[in-house]
């Protein structure tokens, strides 16, 4: 008989966790009975086979519907453990972390709880708890993993295990079409149009690439709360005709693979950017700002733990300096992006090892280390 794995999340919102969730069901399903828990349905979701459950516990932006809605999602939780009998209860993210863990412990089934962002390792009342009564820890990262064991060295029930991904998909949607425009060389980034990925910067960046490389254009696929104020931007920039927002893509592969280079501009941490694997995988050379979690492990063969200061040509793509000062961060992004438009051999490189690059991180990768952890459960 089969083994039975609870995922939990929060929704199946459009996100990186979220689509972890998915894949991580997909993944599992021809050797385990899976179920996705949730604590709420969302208006947008991703697609999936897999059987859902829901909690029916909406978000709270109020401290005392935050705590209630927290407590009420334990016992809901314990009610499923009960019904399900799972043998393992996996969980991504933070909230989901806590409810996994404190219905735990008065019902069945292995917690395993999983960190996907950075800003979630830190000295905590909660981080004590939920570290503590886990049966297990996956960090995404290196850098979240050492982070961990940093702030909690007594806590060692701790994996990394980062993300997986269907690379052979990914490659198969490249093939569609997208109308991109015609340009010496297309810049492309990818993700919420949101203050966390720093796109302001990449535009003061752009406009003073186009300066050296007037040919150039910049395409921005996704949606967000700033998405007017960016165009506003552009418009004061004098890059408008230059740079091209598409939209949120059901088929996003099918518009990296058009661009030459993939630039990543965010702004402290990114957990592992499930973006820049992607884009990897479609081919693309790619340009990221050293934020604290998952660029420099992903870019560079040999992670390091000592920020990038400047430019650096790392094996797989290019690091750039992350700091506070937006103008440094333009700077170098800027000189990395003319120096791997005016460098073809340089662009090829990276393009040509791209691919190579993903399938590090294929899901079969992710599949067999998954695997392994649930055997020593």
């Amino acid at each position: 008989m089969n083994k039975k794995i609870l995922l939990v999340v929060p929704s199946l919102s459009i996100g990186g966790q979220e689509k972890a969730v998915v894949d991580t069901a997909k993944l599992l399903g021809d050797e385990f009975d899976v179920k996705i828990v949730l604590f709420h349905k969302h208006d947008i979701e991703y697609p999936t086979d897999c059987s859902k459950l829901y909690l029916n516990v909406n978000a709270s932006q109020r401290r005392i519907g935050k705590i209630t809605g927290q407590i009420r999602r334990i016992f809901k939780l314990i009610a499923i453990r009960i019904k399900e009998k799972p043998d393992i209860v996996y969980s991504f993210g933070a909230t989901a972390n806590i409810s996994n863990v404190a219905s735990g412990l008065f019902s069945r089934g292995k917690s395993i709880i999983s960190i996907h962002s950075y800003a979630s390792v830190y000295k905590s009342i909660i981080n004590n708890f939920i570290f503590r009564y886990a049966d297990h820890i996956i960090c995404i990262s290196q850098e979240m993993q050492r982070e961990l064991c940093e702030l909690y060295p007594n806590i060692s029930n701790n994996t990394l295990i980062e993300n997986g991904y269907n690379i052979e998909a990914i490659q198969e949607n490249t093939s569609m079409k997208a109308a991109l425009c015609d340009s010496d060389i297309k810049f492309i980034a990818m993700g919420r149009l949101e203050a966390v990925k720093g796109y302001e910067r990449l535009l003061y960046a752009f406009s003073e690439t186009i300066k050296v490389l007037p040919g150039a254009r910049l395409i921005f696929l996704g949606t967000g709360s700033l998405e007017e104020e960016l165009k506003s931007l552009c418009k004061t920039l004098e890059i408008e005709p230059y740079v091209m927002f598409a939209g949120f893509q059901s088929n996003p592969f099918a518009y990296l693979s058009k661009a030459d280079v993939f630039v990543m501009s965010s702004y402290d941490y990114e957990g592992f950017p499930n973006a820049l694997v992607e884009a990897l995988a479609c081919g693309l050379a790619c340009i990221c700002v050293d934020c604290l979690s998952g660029p420099r492990e992903i870019l560079m063969k040999t992670y390091e733990k000592n920020p990038i200061c400047g430019v650096k040509e790392a094996e797989y793509g290019i690091l750039t300096e992350q700091s506070q000062d937006n103008q440094i961060v333009a700077k170098y992004l800027t000189e990395a992006m003319i120096r791997i438009g005016t460098e073809p051999k340089l662009l090829e490189n990276y393009r040509s090892k791209a691919a190579g690059r993903a399938n590090d991180f294929s899901g079969t990768v992710h599949r067999k280390k998954l695997l392994n952890l649930f055997d020593t459960m």
